[in-house]
């Protein structure tokens, strides 16, 4: 709307009209009520082994300051029944989920990888040798 800054949402008011009788004549009401809808929030630490559907998911950088990791993200995401039942609220920085989510298992994995190719390497001649006699 013209006139508020970004990120502003506004709050309205919605009116409802209504009569009553009050001894020996009619009274019309004015109702006023901010239109509002009733929700509730998880911490990624309390929602861990949940399935909820429909899921709103913020990924934004925490207003605490902290950083949110890869971890985070994963277990915010993974809470929905599936992607037809999550909204996102605010998507995370590109940098999230483009960093690896642990340096130390990105080794380990690299280590096993190459332990994997070698074995599979070493198993091939074997064989191959076996066939030769």
């Amino acid at each position: 709307l013209k006139g508020l800054d970004q990120g502003v949402v506004p709050v309205t008011v919605q009116s409802s009209f209504f009569s009553i009788d009050i001894g020996n004549g009619r009274q019309t009401v004015e109702r006023q009520q901010p239109q509002v809808t009733g929700a509730y929030a998880f911490t990624n630490y309390r929602s861990q082994g949940q399935t909820l559907a429909p899921v709103i998911v913020d990924l934004a950088t925490p207003a605490t300051g902290g950083e949110l990791s890869p971890f985070n993200a994963y277990v915010a995401c993974s809470r929905a029944k599936g992607r037809d039942t999550i909204r996102f609220l605010r998507l995370p920085a590109d940098k999230l989920l483009r960093t690896h989510p642990c340096e130390a298992l990105r080794t380990v994995m690299q280590r096993l990888r190459k332990l994997d190719a070698a074995t599979k390497c070493s198993y091939e001649i074997q064989g191959k040798e076996q066939n030769m006699y």
